[in-house]
């Protein structure tokens, strides 16, 4: 234990460029082949009216009264380090199908997308147009509804605000 701790103290960096930075990357690359394979199996922009009366009959199901809902998205996922124990008890609402980006109209300068596409997926469809987001959060792999239910504290503009204040109309069902 003295060994771990000395190591860990004294020669961190070491321990970093050796393990930290390699496991790092494999997680990365694991990612995002994760998020590949699930836009080219998922993707389906068409069919976003039907997956949303799929998200608004799981929240019209009836639940025992005083059950919050939440997201079925699992913990792992989340961009932060405190546990979500409490998603065990609470009514988890699928949206996982909600991926897609449903609209780029230049002409008005306004993108049209799903809850759960990410920071990433946007920057992606709006570089090749000479176009990017007012507000770009540092993490390609946050998602829109994330950010707009966290108010996107991670990034912000003293001129721009929020990353949520940037959002002209929300679809709420």
């Amino acid at each position: 234990e003295k060994l771990t701790h000395y190591i860990l103290t004294h020669h961190r960096s070491l321990v970093v460029t050796v393990f930290g930075l390699p496991m790092s990357c494999l997680w990365d690359a694991a990612l995002s082949l994760r998020a590949k394979y699930i836009h080219y199996t998922r993707s389906a922009p068409q069919k976003h009216a039907q997956r949303v009366a799929a998200v608004v009959e799981q929240v019209r199901r009836p639940r025992p009264e005083g059950q919050p809902l939440c997201t079925a998205r699992p913990g792992w996922q989340s961009i932060s380090l405190s546990y979500r124990t409490y998603k065990s008890k609470w009514r988890g609402i699928d949206m996982n199908s909600l991926i897609d980006i449903l609209d780029v109209d230049t002409g008005r300068g306004v993108i049209v997308v799903e809850p759960l596409v990410t920071m990433g997926q946007i920057t992606h469809a709006l570089l090749p147009l000479g176009y990017t987001l007012p507000i770009v959060p540092e993490m390609d792999d946050l998602t829109v509804g994330g950010l707009v239910s966290g108010t996107g504290i991670e990034s912000s503009s003293h001129v721009r605000g929020l990353f949520h204040e940037g959002c002209l109309e929300f679809e709420l069902c």
